[in-house]
């Protein structure tokens, strides 16, 4: 199920900025913008070798430059849950960071938005892949 969400969004994904220099100077370096958000599909997020819990993946798209830009984060927790925010999850914006050297590397700002109830927020560019750009 987890590559069937995968291929659902096959060019909206999100990264997750990694440096030596720490997450706080990072951060520093990353602007703020707010994305359009749409709800996708239900599947799992890999947690080890064969191994999943339940998640929802929702995709974020903003503009800059004339260019738009897409990501994507896992909510992710127990089946029950996951159901709830999927079905009750608000379409609007949400607030991502960027790079704005390479605005093709976001994430979400915050990962304890009050519309995720009690699930987990991944936007790992590790469970993801890189970004892209339209």
């Amino acid at each position: 199920m987890d590559l069937v969400a995968y291929l659902a969004f096959p060019s909206v994904v999100a990264a997750h900025p990694n440096s030596a220099d720490g997450p706080a100077v990072q951060k520093r370096r990353l602007a703020v913008i707010d994305a359009t958000i749409q709800k996708g599909p239900t599947g799992f997020v890999p947690i080890g070798r064969g191994e999943g819990t339940p998640a929802c993946f929702v995709g974020y798209a903003f503009r800059l430059n004339g260019s738009t830009y897409t990501g994507l984060f896992a909510l992710y927790g127990n089946r029950d849950d996951v159901e709830r925010v999927r079905k009750n999850f608000s379409s609007g914006s949400i607030r991502v960071r960027y790079n704005p050297a390479n605005p093709s590397v976001s994430y979400l700002n915050e990962l304890n938005d009050s519309r995720f109830g009690r699930l987990s927020a991944d936007s790992e560019s590790s469970t993801f892949g890189a970004g892209s750009a339209f």
